[in-house]
């Protein structure tokens, strides 16, 4: 999966809906159109877990771009500012992992509201609803 293809799936979708399942590290989003009377559309899986972080929360979330890259420098040289302004909340060995590691980074660039940062070390599934 590459950013394109992420966009062209999910662009000016708005979710829905924001599961967390902490026991198997697993987060699902189900997307749509407005209003939110509409069902939802499409699915989101994201397994597996390493990392993740939620903000910029607006009645509506719609999204834009979710960029997807598995190269930690790449991930680093676009998120460095956030790595930065964390650093004292991530895991000791969090950064050492990632590097060490291979592994999927998706950080949202909404249109308007919900953005996020996720690592897992597989790769996401998204399925027509």
């Amino acid at each position: 999966m590459n950013t394109e293809k992420l966009t062209e799936l999910i662009g000016d979708l708005t979710v829905f809906d924001l599961s967390i399942d902490f026991k198997n590290k697993s987060i699902t989003l189900h997307l749509g159109y407005l209003p939110f009377e509409k069902n939802p559309t499409k699915k989101i899986t994201f397994n597996d877990i390493i990392w993740q972080d939620f903000s910029s929360f607006h009645k509506e979330n719609i999204q834009n771009t979710i960029e997807y890259t598995n190269d930690f420098n790449i991930f680093l040289e676009y998120k460095k500012d956030y790595i930065e302004k964390n650093i004292k909340y991530l895991p000791i060995d969090l950064l050492e992992t990632l590097k060490n590691n291979q592994h999927h980074y998706y950080y949202s660039q909404p249109t308007l509201g919900f953005e996020f940062l996720i690592i897992t070390q597989t790769e996401i599934s998204i399925s027509d609803l």
